[in-house]
């Protein structure tokens, strides 16, 4: 979809003189849509595509004043095509890259487009690796850094007081995981495992509450398990929810709490108001890729604004992200050292209801203005 093409095919049938609208048209800033548009998180893809073209269709098809085309690039959420992508975002001179659905993908693009006139603002993967040390002057994040839902669940745990915690999380995040947990948490990680045999170890275990770090499907058979084995209600679980709707898990698991930057309940003027225009645009639930989409256009809007028609280039536009302070649907937008959002986040509960659907209610914010800790390392 090409909000600002369609702009400039009725200008050119409305006027009598065509040359105003191919001037238009050649005004038009072209802005490169990367992300899983097909295959296994094709869901989340869209959302972040929905997302950006939804706040450009408010402006009219203009993002601070100038108007935008979107090419969409479609990665299958694998990083193998990002070197076809990097070939065609450089052969067409497109300067601003937005959506990377994967840090996978976002990795191996960036290390494609590293170096080259090209500024990456990411709506969905926020890696470590492009947090620290590999920082980028032309990297940019609306997303969190991968491991903060992590960092936040250990300050719930510590916020509510528990002793002990068992984690259950895949064997490749093991690490990452515990490490960010641990940041905020001072009790006993009494173990850490994956989902497999999980039930019978925490029975052993006895912990006062379980962690889990797991995929969206993964969480949802494990919990469903959980609650047949007679423990939802005997040992309080705190669940990560990377975006991805958790709250739908229906009303047996009213009482979870929940780790997230943002949930569609969220209590403020401006939330209310993009939940609203996404819900009748799409006719669905927004996830925190939608929302963290629409920020990234809000954000890169205001960006190209400031520049007051100058020479859209991707070292103006970076440099004008990096000053830029306004205020998205979850709060300030505002970019840290390492070019990731100082951001707020929440703990929130799985409530259900009149009617008896589920949704996250928001229990209390709990890190303020959160800095994520590997942007002291950045030397930017």
């Amino acid at each position: 979809m090409t909000f600002s093409f369609a702009r400039c095919l009725a200008l050119a049938a409305a006027a009598s003189i065509l040359s105003g609208a191919a001037s238009f048209c050649a005004a038009t800033e072209r802005i490169a849509f990367v992300g899983t548009l097909s295959g296994a998180g094709a869901a989340l893809g869209r959302d972040q595509r929905d997302g950006l073209l939804l706040a450009i269709a408010q402006q009219h098809g203009a993002l601070g004043g100038t108007a935008v085309r979107v090419v969409e690039f479609d990665d299958r959420g694998e990083a193998r095509h990002a070197r076809l992508i990097a070939d065609r975002i450089l052969a067409e001179g497109i300067q601003i890259v937005t959506g990377l659905t994967t840090i996978e993908s976002a990795l191996a693009l960036n290390s494609r487009l590293a170096g080259k006139p090209v500024v990456l603002l990411s709506s969905g993967a926020g890696p470590v690796a492009l947090a620290a040390e590999k920082c980028s002057r032309n990297f940019f994040s609306t997303a969190p850094v991968e491991d903060a839902v992590h960092e936040n669940a250990g300050f719930i745990a510590q916020m509510r007081g528990y002793e002990s915690i068992y984690i259950i999380t895949s064997p490749e995040s093991r690490r990452l995981v515990k490490t960010a947990f641990q940041r905020r948490f001072a009790g006993t990680i009494s173990g850490i495992d994956d989902a497999r045999d999980a039930i019978r170890r925490i029975r052993q275990a006895l912990p006062e509450a379980v962690y889990v770090a797991l995929p969206e499907r993964e969480i949802r058979s494990f919990l469903t398990s959980y609650e047949k084995a007679g423990l939802f209600h005997r040992i309080p679980v705190i669940a990560a929810d990377e975006g991805v709707l958790l709250d739908e898990l229906g009303t047996e698991f009213s009482g979870l709490v929940v780790s997230a930057r943002w949930s569609a309940a969220m209590e403020n003027e401006r939330s209310k108001d993009f939940v609203v225009a996404f819900e009748r645009r799409y006719g669905r639930k927004p996830s925190a890729y939608a929302m963290q989409a629409y920020d990234a256009a809000i954000v890169l809007g205001e960006a190209i604004r400031a520049l007051k028609a100058k020479s859209v280039s991707a070292a103006a536009i970076s440099g004008a992200l990096a000053m830029q302070k306004v205020e998205g649907v979850a709060g300030p937008l505002r970019f840290g050292a390492n070019h990731f959002l100082i951001m707020q986040w929440h703990a929130w509960e799985v409530f259900d209801d009149s009617s008896g659907s589920t949704y996250l209610a928001p229990l209390k914010p709990t890190l303020n203005e959160y800095v994520d800790p590997y942007s002291e390392r950045c030397m930017l």
